[in-house]
C-alpha cells in the first residue's frame, strides 16, 4: 500500500512538473529589439510594446531621445550590439539598404547577432534589386543562414503600423523556415504579412515608399 502510494505521489509529482515546464515555455516572451526610430521604427516599437505579454522590447537609435511616447518597460541600449545581445529577433527599420548593413556588420554587433542566433527582419523602402541583394548580404553576415533572414518593404503609413491596422500586405521574401519561425510571428504582430518566396519583394515587384 505504502509503495503504490509513493509511485502516485511521483507519478503527480511528475505530472505537475510538466504542466510548470509547458506553462513557462508558453509564457515564454520573445526578446525583440528594434534598431532606428524614425517614423516608421518607432510606430513600430510603439505597437509592440503595446503587446509587452508576448515581447520584451529593446530599442535603439544613432540620436539619443527619439521616440519619446515608448513606456518605462522598454530598454533603451546605448548601442546597436548592446541592443541585439540575446535579442530572439532584430527588426531592422532604417532609413536606406546600406545604413542596414553598415550597423548589421559592424563587428560587435554581427557577434552579438551570431552568439544569440538572432533572426533578422529587415523592414526598409527599397527596389527588388536591392531588396534581394540586402537579404543575401545579410544573410552573409549571419554566416549564410538563410533561415535567420526576413527582407521586404513596409507598405504602411506610421498611423496605421502603430494602431495595428495596416491593412496592405508586407511582402516578405525568405526561406519556410524563417517565415513560420519567431521573425514571422513578430511580423504577425505588426499587421498582416505575405511570403511571396525566398526572394525579397518576390518576381515583378518593385516598391518605395517614403513616410
Amino acid at each position: 500500500m505504502v509503495r503504490s502510494t509513493t509511485i502516485l505521489l511521483l507519478v503527480a509529482a511528475l505530472t505537475t512538473c510538466d504542466v510548470l515546464l509547458a506553462e513557462e515555455v508558453d509564457n515564454k516572451k520573445s526578446r525583440v529589439t528594434v534598431l532606428g526610430l524614425g517614423a516608421m521604427g518607432c510606430a513600430a516599437a510603439e505597437h509592440l510594446a503595446g503587446q509587452s505579454e508576448a515581447f520584451e522590447l529593446t530599442v535603439w537609435n544613432r540620436s539619443p531621445g527619439k521616440c519619446p511616447a515608448l513606456p518605462d518597460t522598454v530598454t533603451r541600449a546605448s548601442s546597436a550590439a548592446a541592443a541585439v545581445d540575446s535579442a530572439d529577433v532584430a527588426i531592422v527599420m532604417l532609413t536606406a539598404t546600406k545604413d542596414v548593413l553598415d550597423v548589421v556588420s559592424e563587428p560587435a554587433v554581427a557577434k552579438a547577432l551570431e552568439a544569440a542566433g538572432t533572426t533578422v527582419v529587415s523592414l526598409v523602402s527599397a527596389s527588388i534589386k536591392e531588396a534581394e541583394e540586402q537579404q543575401r548580404d545579410l544573410a552573409a553576415v549571419l554566416g549564410g543562414d538563410k533561415d535567420r533572414v526576413l527582407s521586404g518593404p513596409m507598405l504602411c503609413p506610421p498611423p496605421g503600423l502603430r494602431a495595428g491596422q495596416c491593412l496592405t500586405y508586407r511582402y516578405i521574401g525568405s526561406t519556410e523556415n524563417a517565415f513560420d519561425g519567431v521573425g514571422g510571428d513578430v511580423l504577425r504582430a505588426l499587421g498582416p504579412a505575405q511570403r511571396l518566396g525566398e526572394s525579397a519583394c518576390g518576381p515583378g515587384r518593385s516598391h518605395r515608399h517614403t513616410w
